[in-house]
């Protein structure tokens, strides 16, 4: 069985490293909060893994809102997906990580905060998490 699997990234190093970590899987990948939610409304998706700062500027300004990870999270959680994805926030971001988290938790519980919880495990241990 193969999943669909939503990468919101910006580090092409990361992207190539999350795709290996999925292959076998239908894998999209964007740096845009508008492709994000296109595609969140086009398709069901069983993962969905959150970065928060993709413009350089990002990293300069933490508190940076439009086109971030916080965005997407703010948009996921007023849309209610019709399908439960698991959501793996993967940002170095502490406070933008908090954030998303908070948001998004009452709504999808299954969500976690790390790639050490994905790490190396495989897309059938993260669906199951």
């Amino acid at each position: 069985m193969s999943y669909r699997i939503l990468i919101f990234e910006d580090d092409d190093e990361r992207i190539k490293w999350l795709s290996q970590e999925f292959i076998g899987n239908i894998v999209h990948c964007t740096d845009s909060v508008k492709e994000a939610i296109e595609l969140l409304c086009n398709y069901d998706f069983d993962l969905i893994m959150l970065d928060n700062d993709i413009e350089e500027s990002h990293y300069e300004n933490t508190n940076a809102y439009n086109g971030t990870g916080r965005e997407l999270a703010d948009w996921i959680a007023a849309t209610e997906l019709n399908n439960s994805p698991i959501i793996v926030i993967h940002s170095c971001n502490t406070n933008a990580s908090q954030y998303m988290f908070d948001v998004l938790r009452p709504l999808y519980p299954t969500i976690k905060k790390s790639f050490v919880e994905i790490r190396g495990k495989g897309i059938e241990s993260v669906i199951n998490l």
